[in-house]
C-alpha cells in the first residue's frame, strides 16, 4: 500500500506562514516515503515567504516569485506521463487562471531546478512541476487547479495522488 499523499494547497495566499516545526515535520514525512503535491501560491504572496519549502520540490529557496493573472488554460504536456493518463495528450484546466510564477512571469528550464516540466502553458507562464525526492516524489501545480476546477483537473490530481513514481525519476 502505498503511502498518503500530503496536499499543500495556496498556503502563502491562504496567508499561512509556515513555522520552522512545521517545515521540519513536511520534511520528515517526505523523507519517509510520503508523496507531496502542491498548488498555487506555495511560496511566496505579498508578505508571507514560505520559500523554506522550495527545497521540498527541487527549487531555488533564494529564488523570487511572483504571480501572474489570466493565465492561458492549455498545457502542453509530457508525452507518455501517468499523470496525464486517461486524458487525450492534452490538459487544459479550468481551474484558478493564475499562477505562481519566476520573477520574470516565464517558466524555464533553468527555473525549474532540479524539478522536470511535466506540463507548461501555451504562454509558460504557468507549469505542472514533478521533483523525485530522496524516496518520495513532489508535484507542484503553479495554478490551482482544484479551485473550480473541471473533470479535466479532478483527473490529474487523482493521478497525482495514486500513481507511482514517474517512469526516469532519479530518485528510483
Amino acid at each position: 500500500m502505498r503511502a498518503p499523499t500530503a496536499a499543500i494547497s495556496d498556503p502563502a495566499g491562504g496567508v499561512h506562514l509556515y513555522n520552522a516545526d512545521e517545515v521540519a515535520a513536511l520534511t520528515r514525512y517526505a523523507q519517509e516515503g510520503h508523496d507531496l503535491i502542491g498548488t498555487f501560491l506555495l511560496f511566496t504572496h505579498n508578505t508571507v515567504d514560505n520559500r523554506v519549502l522550495a527545497p521540498l520540490f527541487g527549487l531555488d529557496p533564494d529564488a523570487q516569485y511572483d504571480a501572474a493573472d489570466n493565465i492561458a488554460p492549455n498545457f502542453e504536456i509530457r508525452a507518455g506521463a501517468r499523470l496525464f493518463e486517461g486524458m487525450d495528450g492534452s490538459y487544459a484546466t479550468s481551474g484558478y487562471m493564475s499562477s505562481q510564477t519566476p520573477a520574470n512571469h516565464t517558466w524555464t528550464k533553468k527555473r525549474a531546478g532540479l524539478a522536470r516540466f511535466m506540463g507548461r502553458n501555451d504562454e509558460a507562464t504557468a507549469a505542472i512541476l514533478e521533483y523525485c525526492g530522496p524516496g518520495y516524489r513532489a508535484h507542484w501545480f503553479t495554478s490551482m487547479p482544484e479551485y473550480h476546477g473541471g473533470v479535466a483537473d479532478q483527473r490529474v490530481l487523482y493521478n497525482a495522488i495514486v500513481m507511482g513514481r514517474t517512469p526516469g525519476c532519479k530518485a528510483d
